[in-house]
């Protein structure tokens, strides 16, 4: 893609440059505060038809005290005293590549950067257009760049935070009017583009778009994993569904029985608690009561008794009550 470079260029203090440029631009002023104001030079409504009047592509930029205004707000002297302060820079049009990494909710630059050596003269339309850049940015360019003039004036950040700002500007500028940029009638764009008054940069760049979807990592053993998770709750499943009548445990039949038995026969395992034996062997009686073989209504209730005098046998035959 194209972009747009802004160049430090340090010949700002040189007498005849001022004298050239000064006459024929205004020097605005944008307060900022404790005193100071930002000024901008930039290249005003063009007075002819002279590549000089029509050449946009500079900007002179700087903070200072008003004391030199007030009261008799002498420009002329303000315009000598600005050429101290200001900062030139040259602003041109480059070749530029830029990697960003877009997601659904923000847009981020990975890397960047622009070919050293500017685009040809037929692409460098702000040598031979018109911004009005004070007019339009001057109050913006201000907020950002006013603090510089008091709390950070030795920052080492001054120039290449002022070069950005400058370089933002110009492309903004560019961008609200949709790429449109008002040019030299039969100046050197206009030739160069066989356009009317105004310029609209298109061109087809070479774009590379790359993807990023989450996804599984080619290695097999994840797959074999992917195959044997729903085999193996199949077979789960199944074991289930087999041993759904089978008690959960070897334990789990005499936890039954030791929670039905009759609280007043539980003497004999006494301690047994703590120790998980007994002093002797343990007899466990049951006893059936169905109300039924009485002739009368109720519920069947088994019993179990522990005790020493329990019958040692086997069951012949079961019952399911419920």
């Amino acid at each position: 893609m194209r972009g747009t470079v802004a160049h430090f260029n340090t010949t700002v203090g040189d007498e005849e440059y001022w004298e050239k440029t000064y006459p024929t631009n205004s020097l605005a002023l944008n307060y900022i505060s404790y005193g100071f104001g930002h000024f901008i030079l930039h290249a005003g409504l063009a007075a002819d038809d002279s590549p000089r009047a029509w050449n946009g592509s500079w900007v002179l930029i700087g903070t200072m005290g008003l004391g030199v205004l007030l009261p008799s707000m002498n420009w002329d002297e303000a315009g000598r005293e600005f050429l101290k302060h200001a900062m030139r820079f040259d602003i041109k049009r480059h070749n530029c590549t830029g990697t960003w990494k877009i997601t659904r909710s923000s847009v981020e630059l990975i890397s960047g950067g622009c070919d050293p050596e500017p685009l040809d003269p037929a692409y460098q339309y702000y040598s031979n257009c018109q911004l009005s850049l004070e007019e339009i940015l001057g109050r913006s360019i201000a907020d950002y760049l006013g603090v510089f003039a008091t709390l950070r004036n030795v920052s080492s950040w001054v120039v290449p935070t002022n070069a950005a700002v400058v370089a933002a500007a110009f492309q903004a500028i560019t961008v609200a009017s949709e790429g449109y940029v008002p040019i030299q009638v039969n100046g050197p764009i206009w030739l160069a583009n066989n356009v009317s008054n105004y310029y609209n940069e298109t061109y087809t760049q070479a774009e590379t778009t790359s993807i990023v979807v989450p996804t599984l990592r080619t290695d097999w053993k994840l797959y074999i994993i992917l195959v044997l998770q729903p085999a193996l709750t199949i077979l789960v499943l199944f074991v289930v569904y087999c041993l759904y009548h089978t008690p959960i445990s070897r334990d789990f039949g005499l936890v039954a029985l030791i929670a039905g038995v009759d609280k007043d026969s539980l003497g004999s395992i006494r301690g047994a608690g703590f120790s998980g034996t007994t002093s002797c062997p343990v007899r466990l009686g049951i006893a059936v009561s169905d109300p039924k073989d009485e002739g009368t209504e109720g519920i069947a209730t088994v019993s179990y008794m522990i005790d020493g005098d329990g019958v040692k046998g086997s069951a012949k035959h079961g019952q399911i009550y419920g």
